[in-house]
Order: C-alpha cells, then structure tokens, then sequence
C-alpha cells in the first residue's frame, strides 16, 4: 500500500495520472496533495553524456558525436559547455582556495 509522504497517510491514495517522465502519481485524499513514490529519472544515461564529452575531445564534431551516439546535436552541445563552465568555476575555486593558504 502507498504511502502519501507528506502526511503518511495510508488510507486514500488513488492514481492521478503521470508525470512527464511517466511515472505513476497518486493523490492523496487525505491531505489532497499528489506525489510519485519512484520516479522514473529523465534524460540520457551519465555515460552517454561522458562519451559524448570524450568524442568530442578528440575533435569531433557536435554534429559527429550526436549522430554516433544517437541524440539530439543540442543535447552534445549543453554537455560540453556544462563541463567547461564547470571546469571553470572549479580552477577558479582552486585558483582562490590555493591563495588564501599561503
């Protein structure tokens, strides 16, 4: 049996539809409020996204790597500017933690 996780209600719960990653909702009756006991996750799987990121290293293209690896082009770009911001903020982080020690 479900159980609402904001009231902990057992009683009352009924399927309410599904979420965009299609998931089943429930609401609870008790305290009228919905939620999803196990989310399905979106998106492509970690590895994809690290292969992606590696195939474009060695110098190919948006285009190349989202045709290989059988995403969307946009998808293979948003990964490699979100490592690069990334790697940016962390040799910043590194660059103001490493002068405040000395």
């Amino acid at each position: 049996m479900k159980t609402c996780p904001h009231c902990h209600s057992t009683q009352s719960q009924v399927k309410a539809g599904h979420n965009p990653s299609g998931s089943q909702r429930y609401l609870c009756n008790n305290c009228d409020r919905t939620y999803t006991p196990t989310p399905n996750h979106r998106g492509y799987p970690v590895d994809v996204r690290y292969q992606a990121i590696e195939l474009y290293q060695e110098g190919h293209s948006f285009r190349a790597v989202a045709r290989e690896l059988g995403v969307g082009t946009q998808s293979v770009i948003n990964w490699v500017r979100t490592k690069e911001i990334m790697q940016k903020h962390k040799k910043t982080n590194d660059t103001q933690n490493g002068g405040n020690h000395g």
